[in-house]
């Protein structure tokens, strides 16, 4: 009954929205009347036009484009009831079950949810045709129970057993913002839409709450209380092993320019052999803090009212849902081809990408003591494992650790140095083809030793290395299992390492002296330079000629003369001089360089720096292997802020001088987040909020992306986050339109001017499952119009 009523209150509010349209259309009409009895008929109509243009003109083509609208063509790999039968003779017997209609495609999708999203007419009136999301993840994760919960909730929005307003009132709280998005923010007309939009949320929020608890209804009468409770609580386990995956496998091969083969496989096999893991986080349930503005109950709440719902005898299948489809692996790789841009990855098997990330990882672990180990033996001779054991056999580990380890005793040095040799040691295996990388779906990467194929642990032969007397020891065993020795550290890596998996496929990086990118009046340490990007370091020219356009004055450049001799003409740093980069921000670029002889650089691009090519940031990034500081305020020693160098609170790539507007965001509280959204073409981290949107510059990795978050509002006050980055205010937002709702793609107009599209990536990390839905709802708050 309270169902009823709050759905027939929003329907009614619905029809009322529309009415209101009409009744100042009239009003217009009878106020041109009365003035036309009082003065003449042309005085009349001039005083009554600019009324009149705003009501019939203004907002009757806004009722029209909002009826006539059609939204984007949904996103996902479409999946015929010939290719699937079995799952969508499970889908249409469920619509049955909870008195709807069954979608009329399915289409499998690379998220953690389901949805069914429909294309809805005439305002949200009239029914239009149904899609079925379906996340490839939940298929390998749920059982056929918890999948059928899962779907009859989805579907039961829709039902009119909850109530016969209730699919209406659903509809129509994704079209109402239509006609609020296409009246313009000074039309006198739309004051009181945009007024009793506001008025319409605040009803509507309260009828979708209660619709989940009915959905949640709909899912215990179909599956059961029990599978509809685990499905909620695995849904959330699925979701955390999902960016388990995505931080410990995906994220480091992709950041480092390739991608798995079989990305939903892969998730696949972590399910299996993480059980354990798996079974611990079941015991947990998320801490939910409600707010008025969220759509969804709290977790806590949706458990009880389902553990107090009517008891139904329903048999609980417990085999996996993937048996539904049958072809599922394959499917996951059409999916991965159709949806996931690869950006020109490499794309290798999950040995070869083990192989390579955990040898790039060994590199970078190694890095401090290769370089300090090439500064004592400067000049003499390459840097290898047998200079450094010869160093230690001649007591020399104090001159060769102690700038590392500062702090420790000459008593402490060895014991301290030892765990940071470990990977000095595993290199040298490595590039000496006498160690592998074995992948493993339960645990980190093993190295085993390639005579045997055991897993082989250097910690202890590491011990014995750091001290003279048994230095000669480790030097055996080390010749015992093939390790060369005299092979340099710094060459180029074998068989294992980044340069080469274990397999033998070849990776090599790009040519020394190839041109990979440029940069034209750039900065370097407030110097004016142009900038070649070469495989093999940076040539800086300085105080470039201003009389000739950027990108000409570079190309002009490379073919003046060959490449080697641009070297020696002008400074040119190798890479293997920088013993750090550090990215401060992306875009423009920023970045502070530390050479080996103590020397730093600082490059700063502006807004309009000329580009050789459009990669040439992303390149140069790339090839320094920086750490990304991003744009947040660092904690200083006494915990308090630090401002962050180029945090200028700029707006994204292109609108440069748009403000950040953070000032004032006292009180604001954070709804949900999304991570590396796309803003145009530059990656952030998106906070919503209840005053407006945060935008955060270079954001960071995407696989880190909940976790950066999490720190993120965890760490610093919500006025501060706003107040460092770019903060959009709701009433900034003169008209939005969200072209598509999964995954979400919505174009702003500020104020100001200037036109953003936010775009949300496959795989964006979020602060919840419902965060793309709290987004749409924020830009609906403001009368966005949803087609998609």
């Amino acid at each position: 009954m309270i169902a009823t009523v709050r759905a027939g209150v929003a329907v009614a509010m619905l029809a009322g929205f529309y009415l209101l349209a009409l009744v100042q259309l009239v009003a217009v009409f009878g106020l041109g009347a009365w003035l036309a009895s009082l003065i003449p008929g042309l005085l009349a109509l001039k005083l009554i036009w600019p009324l009149l243009v705003a009501a019939s003109g203004t907002v009757g083509l806004a009722l029209w484009r909002a009826i006539r609208s059609r939204p984007e063509p949904p996103e996902g790999l479409p999946v015929t009831p010939a290719q699937a039968p079995m799952l969508w003779n499970v889908v249409r017997n469920l619509a049955t079950e909870v008195g709807t209609r069954p979608p009329d495609e399915i289409r499998l999708v690379p998220i953690v949810n389901a949805a069914v999203v429909e294309q809805s007419r005439l305002l949200g009136l009239l029914s239009g045709r149904r899609h079925l999301y379906l996340g490839i993840p939940l298929l390998y994760g749920l059982s056929l129970a918890q999948l059928y919960a899962v779907l009859a909730h989805e579907l039961g929005h829709y039902s009119g057993r909850h109530t016969a307003l209730g699919a209406v009132a659903y509809r129509g709280r994704l079209a109402i913002g239509g006609t609020i998005a296409r009246i313009g923010r000074y039309n006198p007309i739309g004051w009181g839409f945009k007024g009793y939009a506001r008025l319409y949320l605040l009803v509507d929020h309260a009828v979708v709450r209660r619709q989940e608890l009915e959905a949640d209804r709909a899912a215990v009468r179909v599956a059961g209380r029990q599978a509809a409770g685990d499905a909620l609580r695995e849904l959330h386990v699925i979701d955390a092993a999902w960016d388990f995956y995505f931080s410990r496998y995906v994220g480091p091969a992709w950041e480092s320019g390739h991608t798995p083969e079989d990305l939903f496989g892969g998730f696949r096999h972590l399910l299996a052999n993480r059980q354990p893991e798996l079974a611990r986080l079941r015991q947990t349930t998320p801490d939910d803090q409600p707010s008025r503005w969220d759509t969804h109950p709290p977790l806590a709440e949706r458990l009880s009212a389902i553990a107090g719902a009517p008891v139904q005898n329903v048999a609980v299948d417990d085999r996996p849902a993937a048996l539904l489809l049958p072809e599922l692996d394959l499917l996951g790789r059409e999916l991965q081809a159709a949806l996931i841009d690869t950006d020109g990855r490499a794309v290798l098997s999950w040995p070869e990408l083990t192989a390579f990330t955990a040898g790039a990882a060994t590199e970078r672990a190694a890095d401090r003591v290769v370089t300090r180990l090439t500064e004592v033996v400067a000049g003499t001779a390459p840097p290898c494992l047998g200079i450094l054991l010869d160093l230690v056999e001649a007591n020399r580990l104090v001159e060769l650790a102690q700038p590392l380890l500062p702090a420790a005793t000459r008593r402490e040095l060895p014991g301290e140095f030892a765990p940071m040799l470990v990977p000095v040691l595993t290199l040298a295996a490595l590039r000496s083809g006498a160690v592998r990388w074995r992948h493993s779906w339960s645990g980190p990467p093993e190295l085993l030793g390639v005579q045997d194929g055991r897993p082989l642990d250097l910690a202890e032969l590491a011990q014995l290395a750091v001290v003279p007397e048994t230095a000669p020891r480790a030097r055996y065993w080390l010749g015992a299992l093939g390790v060369d020795l005299a092979a340099p550290l710094s060459a180029t890596p074998a068989s294992g390492s980044p340069g080469g998996p274990e397999t033998g496929t070849a990776h090599a990086g790009p040519p020394a002296d190839q041109v990979l990118g440029g940069f034209a009046h750039l900065k370097v340490n407030d110097v004016p330079h142009d900038v070649l990007v070469l495989g093999s370091g940076l040539i800086l020219v300085a105080n470039p000629d201003k009389s000739e356009l950027g990108q000409k004055r570079l190309t002009r450049l490379i073919e003046s003369m060959p490449v080697a001799e641009l070297t020696e003409r002008h400074q040119f740093v190798p890479y293997a001089e920088i013993g750090r980069a550090q990215i401060l921000k992306s875009v423009p670029l920023r970045a502070e360089l530390t050479l080996t002889d103590g020397r730093q650089l600082t490059l700063a691009a502006g807004w309009t720096t000329p580009l050789l090519n459009k990669d040439s940031d992303s390149v140069l990034i790339r090839l320094l292997g920086s750490e990304t500081s991003g744009r947040l305020p660092r904690p200083s020693a006494d915990g308090g802020p630090v401002p962050v160098a180029g945090s200028t609170g700029g707006g994204p790539a292109g609108q440069a001088g748009v403000p950040s507007g953070g000032r004032g965001a006292d009180g604001a509280r954070v709804l949900d987040g999304l991570a590396n959204v796309k803003v145009d073409n530059a990656q952030y981290d998106l906070l919503v909020l209840d005053v407006g949107l945060v935008l955060i510059g270079d954001p960071g990795p995407f696989h880190h992306g909940r976790e950066r978050l999490l720190t993120l509002i965890r760490r610093w006050p919500v006025a501060e986050i706003a107040d460092r980055n770019w903060l959009i205010r709701y009433e900034e937002i003169v008209r939005a339109r969200v072209n598509r709702s999964i995954p979400v793609r919505a174009d702003l107009e500020l104020g100001t001017g200037h036109r953003i599209t936010i775009t949300e990536p496959w795989t964006t990390q979020t602060l919840t499952d419902q965060s793309g839905q709290v987004l749409i709802d924020a830009l609906r708050s403001v009368g966005a119009e949803v087609v998609g």
